[in-house]
């Protein structure tokens, strides 16, 4: 449309209303406001901010007189006034000088993202002619998309918002499009609508300008430093220098444009400010619960739950219970508002997830029906801080919103849960359990041992020191495979980028190399085994494109990379967010000079001759298959297959293949996603079990027939057989209490077992953070009692209010030149 077409319709729609109104008809009321509000809608298109607020007073009297505040009688000649009035000035055609700035924000609650750099641009009418158009999005579901909806409705009242259906942004001719997602279709919780995708929206606007809606510190995520919005924008604009050095480190091609990333702030801590608890009025429910007591905002984030499920619940109970028995405090329990839709876009072959999924949700419900504290479901984050004293829960971007308001915020750490819990990777597997002792890392612990098993002690600690584990709030084990070598223990990198060794003389850990890992979404390197032979030990990982090797001869470190491209047929295009779990590598056997390896992308083995180092590749069982764990009994491999947890014989001489799936009828809780850690043969039968679940499965390796499935209370952690294939380590829960036992054969020998050997002296030393307490230095009950004593305080972020630094980035800069 043009800008003659806008002005004819503002005047028949005026005219129309206006003479609606001369008839006194009430029933006309409702046909009258809808045609206002297009009118509104086009007054905003042609920059007359005064003309759309004119009709905004004349809606609001109309609306009362809807309600039967006022007699149209008394509202009527008075609104033909105004409408008599604007028709006397249609507005001009807009000024040349004024830049065009369009806003298009997706969902209602991610606003705050623009909302004080909308606010300085709208009220600088001389400079800015400002739109905002919320444009529609659709959840991912198993099977495709849900169903479209636009947030246009749930926008502040005054914030004024074009209908994106009749919004053109060809006529509109904006300089500058701001966006604040960047994924256009490529999401894996959402889409928005593809007239909105980034190469389009580069048609009409002089400038597109990328801010995100989240705050990440300085670890980008793969899938958002190479999605469309980065690749697309003219600008892209972060909260700081350290992050904008971090997104241009990871540009594709070596290097961002110069001036691309821009480090001017963000809006969003503006946004956290902006409210008091005076604008609000709460349920009455709500007033009744809260009393007089100080109200604490427990938040819970997608990518700690996801990444901690198991011992994530434990915690949330944990919470509930202390938050529950106190009397001084009110609990507001406000989780991300992208939980069910990361709940909704798992597979239906992944029950481990939908099991945490489903008891996760039992837990909201007991909560929200027993009654004693607040639930917010709502869109408004911004009413949870501005009516909290506090906030406690997942580090992300809500906390650092938080800490700008200079309000208390407590870290939730999740290593005082795991103290429960055991994470035990033997460093030397020859050694075990040759000897009455075995030498491991303790991964939730991040400490070095030596357990006596029968004694049942730990007779040497040597923790990790805090600066040398990963600085990222979401990661649990930094470290986890290790081998131990007569003068030292190396440590490879499990959630973290750096391969640390251990001085067993001096008791020191030193780091000596870091590695990068461009394939993991979250460039964790991820390396889980050591494989020692002759002079070398090799490490290897679910999500490593590269074996890390060790020469022991001359402390030398390589990476072996050739190997990888035996999966390149496999693989979508590098980086993606939707590889498997664990994509390339899944388990490994060792057999003479060849070690086998699986990976889940295909029915395939890969082979690799220690002595050549040389790889190959091999098809084993049918081509609907994905390899998951393998074990060889002496005479056959066993493998289990990923998407349907059968199990195959394969002998590789000869190549025959037999495939077993009789077991699976009486198994109830196979779905389609196969949740075994083994297969491990043992004792003339095949174990399938579930590491950190319920069940050991036992299968006949002649008949394929479940021999024995222990579904008791037990929570098998540990089966471990040492290489003469006469031993088996088994750890386990019973009655709530650890305990482990060594098998020879049937004949099973109790080991004396206790989590205390672990705990006991175990120092818990906070990560520095200045900007929040940390839960390991400050446990929570004691933040609640200082909370109430107004001993505990926050600390202000007052530098990266971003809002006014664009806005003058804009307003001296004109619409593109970098500053």
């Amino acid at each position: 449309m043009s800008f003659a077409t806008d002005r004819q319709q503002i005047k028949e729609v005026l005219e129309t209303v206006e003479q609606a109104l001369a008839t006194t008809d009430a029933a006309l009321l409702p046909d009258c406001l809808d045609a206002l509000a297009a009118a509104r809608d086009l007054y905003r298109r042609v920059d007359a901010m005064e003309g759309a607020r004119a009709l905004d007073e004349v809606t609001d009297a109309l609306r009362q007189t809807q309600a039967g505040a006022i007699p149209l009688a008394e509202a009527g000649p008075l609104c033909r006034a105004v409408l008599r009035q604007l028709l006397g000035g249609l507005p001009p055609a807009p000024s040349a000088s004024r830049r065009r700035i369009v806003f298009l924000p997706v969902k209602a609650a991610d606003w705050h993202t623009f909302h004080s750099l909308w606010r300085l641009l709208s009220e600088d009418e001389a400079r800015f002619a400002v739109c905002v158009i919320p444009i529609p999005y659709a959840p991912r579901k198993e099977h495709g998309l849900g169903e479209w909806q636009c947030d246009r409705a749930l926008f502040p009242p005054e914030v004024p918002t074009l209908d994106w259906r009749t919004a053109d942004l060809a006529d509109l001719r904006p300089d500058v499009i701001f966006i604040h997602d960047p994924y256009d279709g490529e999401s894996f919780d959402h889409t928005v609508e593809p007239r909105f995708y980034t190469p389009v929206l580069k048609r009409y606007a002089k400038e597109l300008v990328y801010i995100p809606p989240f705050l990440t510190e300085r670890n980008i995520p793969l899938d958002m430093r190479n999605s469309p919005g980065i690749l697309n924008a003219d600008h892209v604009i972060v909260e700081s220098e350290a992050l904008r050095t971090r997104y241009e480190e990871f540009y594709p091609g070596g290097g961002a444009p110069q001036g691309k990333i821009l480090a001017l702030g963000t809006p969003m801590f503006d946004a956290a400010r902006r409210k008091k608890r005076s604008d609000y009025t709460l349920p009455a429910e709500w007033q009744a619960r809260i009393g007089g007591r100080k109200v604490v905002l427990y938040y819970n984030g997608t990518v700690a739950f996801w990444k901690n499920r198991d011992i994530y619940l434990d915690k949330v109970r944990e919470v509930l219970a202390t938050f529950r028995e106190r009397k001084d405090v009110v609990l507001w329990w406000r989780e991300n508002p992208m939980m069910e839709a990361t709940f909704d876009s798992w597979k239906p072959d992944e029950p481990r997830r939908k099991e945490a999924e489903d008891a996760y949700r039992a837990l909201r419900r007991q909560y929200v029906e027993a009654g004693w504290g607040i639930f917010d479901d709502s869109e408004d984050w911004e009413r949870a801080v501005a009516c909290t004293d506090a906030c406690y829960g997942d580090f992300c971007s809500l906390t650092r919103f938080y800490l700008s308001t200079g309000k208390p915020v407590l870290q939730q750490e999740l290593r005082e849960v795991n103290r429960r819990y055991l994470s035990m990777w033997i460093t030397k597997p020859e050694e075990f359990p040759e000897s009455n002792a075995f030498y491991f890392l303790e991964g939730y612990r991040q400490m070095l041992c030596r357990f006596d098993y029968t004694a049942g002690t730990v007779t040497e600690k040597a923790e990790i020191p805090k600066e040398l584990l990963s600085p990222r709030k979401d990661v649990i084990i930094s470290y986890g495979c290790t081998y131990r070598l007569p003068d030292k223990t190396i440590l490879v990198p499990y959630q973290h980028d750096t391969v640390l060794e251990f001085d067993h003389a001096s008791k020191t850990f030193r780091p000596v190399l870091q590695l990068t890992n461009e394939c993991h979404i979250l460039n964790f390197v991820e390396l889980c085994w050591a494989v020692p032979y002759k002079n070398y030990v090799y490490f290897l990982g679910h999500r490593c494109p590269f074996i890390l090797r060790y020469d022991t001869e001359t402390g030398e470190y390589s990476r072996l990379t050739q190997w990888f491209e035996l999966l390149r047929p496999y693989l979508p295009e590098l980086p993606t967010a939707d590889l498997p779990d664990n994509y390339f590598l899944v388990s490994l056997n060792i057999q003479d000079n060849l070690l086998f390896l699986t990976s889940q992308l295909a029915n395939i083995v890969l082979v690799m001759n220690l002595d050549t180092e040389e790889m190959t590749r091999e098809t084993v069982g049918e081509p609907e298959n994905r390899s998951w764990g393998i074990d060889f009994d002496g005479t056959y491999f066993w493998l289990t297959d990923w998407k349907t947890g059968a199990l195959t014989r394969w002998r590789r001489e000869t190549g025959e293949t037999t495939t077993f799936r009789r077991y699976l009828e009486e198994l109830p809780f196979i779905e389609n996603d196969c949740p075994f850690g083994g297969p491990l043969c043992f004792d003339g039968r095949v174990h399938l079990y579930r590491s950190g679940f319920l069940h050991d499965v036992q299968v006949d390796p002649v008949t394929g027939e479940l021999l024995a499935d222990d579904d008791s209370d037990k929570l098998h952690f540990c089966l471990y057989r040492s290489l003469d294939r006469t031993k088996l380590l088994h750890i386990y829960t019973e009655d709530g209490q650890w305990k482990a036992r060594i098998f020879r054969g049937s004949e099973a020998q109790p080991l004396p077992f206790s989590l205390e050997a672990f705990n006991e002296g175990m120092t818990l030393e906070p990560l520095e953070d200045e900007r929040c307490h940390d839960e390991r230095r400050l446990p929570l009950a004691a933040f609640l009692d200082r909370l109430g004593e107004g001993t505990v305080s926050g600390k202000v972020d007052a530098e990266n209010y971003g809002g006014r630094a664009i806005y003058r980035w804009l307003t001296e800069n004109g619409t593109g030149a970098a500053p």
